[in-house]
């Protein structure tokens, strides 16, 4: 499966546009709303949003982004001006690695 931004993808049988890939989180477009699917563990979570915002908010002990809140459950450092935050999807570990300084999300593992 190609996974480029601006190629079409099928997840659970509807077909999305790809937005952005950011590794472990592509964020996805159907019928102007975004959805983040989070493709290694098969998690697809729709916004009301029709514009991607890239930037991140922490605000009491969770990370923020296109509307959906995730617990963070450790920070992992800062190398390079990115620091990696942990989260949890599902019960699954994902970590988001964020630029300190514009607040972006830079990848997902």
């Amino acid at each position: 499966m190609t996974k480029l931004e601006g190629n079409t993808i099928v997840v659970s049988g509807d077909e999305y546009r790809i937005i952005v890939n950011f590794g472990n989180l592509l964020v996805l477009k159907r019928n102007d709303v975004l959805t983040l699917y989070f493709e290694n563990i098969g998690i697809l979570l729709t916004t009301k949003q029709s514009l991607l915002d890239r930037h991140v908010k922490e605000e009491e002990g969770k990370l923020i982004f296109c509307e959906k809140k995730f617990n963070i459950t450790s920070y992992g450092g800062t190398e390079c001006g990115i620091r990696k935050i942990l989260t949890l999807v599902n019960n699954t570990p994902v970590n988001f690695y964020i630029d300190n300084k514009k607040d972006t999300i830079v990848k997902v593992e």
